[in-house]
């Protein structure tokens, strides 16, 4: 039996192993959590009725595959001295299991529910009845012809005389009566609409949602000034607060462009607010170069720094250059501040407002012109099974019947790199443990580390 010197964290992988509580694991690429998770599968079939009790999730089917593969081969080893003693310990209490319950797991390796997201989802779909509404069809790969059309019959409305087609036409107008860049902004769209379209259907009224987006622009804006204002310095700050305004009062006096008016009545340095937005773009746009997170190396007549032949103080705009000149390989503040040139203002004024409200009216329209072209092409894509996975499950106060039968059926569930989660994957997640408590002998092990997400192009988000 393979042996190994004694490891600093083997009291944490024993208490993870343990079949008997949740547990969540984060560790470093190379740790061994793929072993620990299939340790911890074989502890649980010892103790489950049914091998079917236990549902482990990856995110590839080679991946599934290769952890079915190794259950298996702990289970029956080719050479047992191989083995680590505690996949050998927990391999010989499973395949004791295995005998005495007549799984025949050898016989039935699929009755190891090993699965990607994207397979539990279609498994949900399909044991769905067909009263609930799921979409069927055939996964498709190739979608965005599927997305395209959609997006056109909802064009194809423009010329209806009512409330939605004069929608339509202001979200048309808005992208320069440019059909083919609405379509192709749809289509993009559609992709993503598991983050979108759950939002809009619950959105409530128009003020209402105007309310709601508004308060989330603010913190968007308030995050990014924190983050500037943090790294900037007591000296430095003393010195803006002489320069700016000086700044400001100079480019009144010429009579020109003047981003740093709202320094000049400011008594003290702006505080991150998004009520001084206007004041941070000014600082922003007199430090940076154009379009490019890069410190200026000198100031001029045009930055308020005028000659003294133009009037200006030599003695500022030396000031105002050292200021510069310090911060020239600070690349973290340069980023900070031209992240702050492109935040939106706090609050949409009201003809941007009819533009949101607007295509918030068109987007569902788009999605279920989307589903009616499912049903009529037999073909459908791995966001429409997960959301009929979730629709399949009903809703937590309202579980449906194939979500009572699961609550019985699944008692145990691993979730190998949860770091790759998507939201809709995370809302799947928690309807299947829905009503689960902490002592009622159903478990669950996630499994995974922030630094190595990849599947951002899907949806992923580290932050659950």
């Amino acid at each position: 039996m393979s042996s190994r010197p004694p490891i600093a964290d083997e009291q944490e992988r024993a208490l993870a192993r343990d079949p008997s509580h949740s547990v969540i694991v984060q560790a470093p690429a190379g740790s061994g959590k793929t072993e620990l998770l299939m340790q911890r599968y074989l502890a649980l079939l010892e103790i489950v009725d049914e091998p079917e009790q236990i549902l482990a999730v990856t995110f590839t089917r080679k991946a599934a595959a290769e952890m079915r593969t190794r259950i298996l081969a702990a289970l029956r080893p080719a050479d047992p001295d191989e083995q680590l003693p505690e996949t050998a310990a927990l391999a010989a209490l499973a395949r004791a299991r295995n005998e005495e319950r007549d799984w025949r797991l050898f016989d039935y390796p699929a009755r190891l529910r090993v699965r990607t997201f994207d397979s539990v989802n279609s498994w949900l779909s399909d044991a769905a009845p067909v009263s609930s509404g799921g979409s069927g069809g055939v996964v498709t790969e190739q979608v965005g012809e599927l997305y395209e059309l959609a997006a056109r019959r909802t064009l194809e409305r423009m010329g209806e005389d009512d409330d939605f087609g004069e929608k339509l036409r202001l979200v048309v107008r808005r992208l320069d009566n440019q059909a083919d860049r609405f379509i192709m902004l749809m289509a993009q769209m559609l992709i993503r609409r598991d983050q979108w379209l759950p939002l809009l259907l619950g959105a409530g009224s128009s003020a209402d949602a105007r309310a709601v987006l508004e308060s989330s622009l603010r913190e968007l804006v308030e995050r990014e000034l924190r983050a500037a204002d943090q790294l900037l310095s007591l000296p430095a700050r003393a010195e803006l607060m002489a320069l700016l305004p000086f700044a400001a009062n100079q480019n009144q006096r010429l009579q020109q462009d003047n981003p740093l008016a709202d320094w000049q009545t400011l008594a003290d340095m702006p505080l991150p607010e998004p009520e001084s937005i206007a004041a941070w773009r000014g600082l922003a746009d007199f430090c940076l170069v154009s379009k490019k997170p890069q410190f200026r190396k000198t100031v001029n007549k045009k930055n308020g720094f005028p000659t003294a032949k133009d009037g200006g103080d030599p003695d500022m705009t030396g000031r105002a250059k050292a200021l510069l000149d310090a911060w020239q390989e600070d690349d973290e503040l340069a980023a900070a501040l031209h992240q702050i040139r492109d935040l939106p203002d706090p609050h949409y004024r009201d003809d941007q407002w009819d533009a949101v409200a607007a295509l918030m009216a068109v987007l569902p329209v788009v999605a279920a012109e989307l589903h009616l072209v499912f049903g009529e092409r037999g073909q459908t894509d791995y966001t429409q099974i997960a959301a009929d996975a979730l629709q399949a499950l009903g809703e937590p106060e309202q579980p449906s019947g194939l979500a009572l039968r699961l609550d019985y059926q699944i008692r145990h569930i691993l979730i190998d790199e949860f770091q790759d989660t998507s939201r809709a994957q995370f809302m799947l997640l928690r309807m299947l443990t829905e009503g689960w408590t902490g002592d009622d002998g159903r478990t669950l092990m996630i499994v995974g580390d922030p630094m190595q997400s990849i599947y951002r192009f899907r949806q992923a988000e580290v932050s659950l």
